[in-house]
């Protein structure tokens, strides 16, 4: 008899499965729940709190993530009563926890995507407004990547900016659907560029420089680069906006400029 049980101890420890383990080990958050010491620090077991061979179960109450050293040191002695019924309830006050932060972060995110949905609304408002056209739901979806890098107002501000700039009308009178296309990719492109000359305001006279020079320069925008390089080089080495603007209209060619810039510098 003393040796049938013995085969069941040992087979029921045997049939933990690699799934009920992982379980134990993630809600013991990997930690051995009698030393404290965590993986890979120590090699980490599955325990039995009531032992087997003292008809304990396999139920996830009753197993307790334990470090090779405890789990051998403490044998088949079964913890106190009062060990079992703190570890039992402490388990049950985590679990209600987590399942509770769970529902909260569920319902915050719900709560989010509403006022996105909402702001979305108001952008294809003024769309509306302003053409008599709407959002497809994939041109929604763009909106809504739009709004989560940047705030109601601002978007609001570039989305102005991009339809009184682009905006054109047909024989008709009414706004051409082309030129609302173009106004919608170029206001997500201003919303970008904007927000860069905030984070850094050297990069709005930055670009001015470069705009101008191209404009009145006559240069072509194959070298933009080159020419964004060169007053780079200026801004870098502290030379201040006003010399940097003065050198670029005295330059004929951006390497006039570049060899200003780089005298001045020296």
């Amino acid at each position: 008899m003393s040796t049938e049980n013995n085969a069941v101890t040992r087979g029921n420890r045997k049939g933990l499965s690699n799934k009920i383990r992982f379980e134990v080990f993630k809600r013991d958050a990997f930690k051995c729940q009698y030393c404290g010491k965590s993986a890979p620090e120590v090699m980490l077991e599955v325990d039995h709190i009531i032992p087997v061979s003292k008809s304990g179960n396999n139920d996830l109450i009753n197993l307790i993530t334990s470090c090779r050293d405890c789990n051998s040191g403490k044998s088949n002695r079964q913890l106190d009563d009062n060990s079992v019924l703190i570890k039992q309830r402490n388990q049950l006050e985590e679990i209600n926890e987590r399942r509770e932060q769970i529902e909260m972060m569920a319902q915050w995110r719900q709560e989010l995507e509403k006022i996105k949905e909402q702001q979305v609304d108001i952008i294809d408002d003024i769309l509306k407004n302003k053409t008599g056209s709407s959002f497809s739901a994939y041109g929604r979806e763009g909106v809504k990547g739009t709004l989560r890098k940047y705030d109601l107002n601002f978007v609001c501000e570039c989305f102005d900016v991009a339809f009184n700039r682009y905006l054109r009308t047909g024989k008709d009178g009414r706004f051409t659907h082309d030129s609302i296309e173009n106004a919608i990719k170029k206001w997500h492109s201003i919303c970008k560029y904007k927000h860069r000359e905030i984070s850094n305001p050297d990069l709005g006279e930055l670009n001015l420089i470069v705009n101008w020079f191209n404009k009145y320069k006559n240069t072509s925008n194959k070298i933009r680069h080159v020419i964004y390089d060169a007053v780079k080089m200026g801004y870098d080495a502290g030379v201040p906006f006003e010399s940097i603007w003065t050198a670029a209209k005295k330059s004929n060619t951006v390497y006039q400029l570049e060899n200003s810039l780089r005298e001045y510098i020296a």
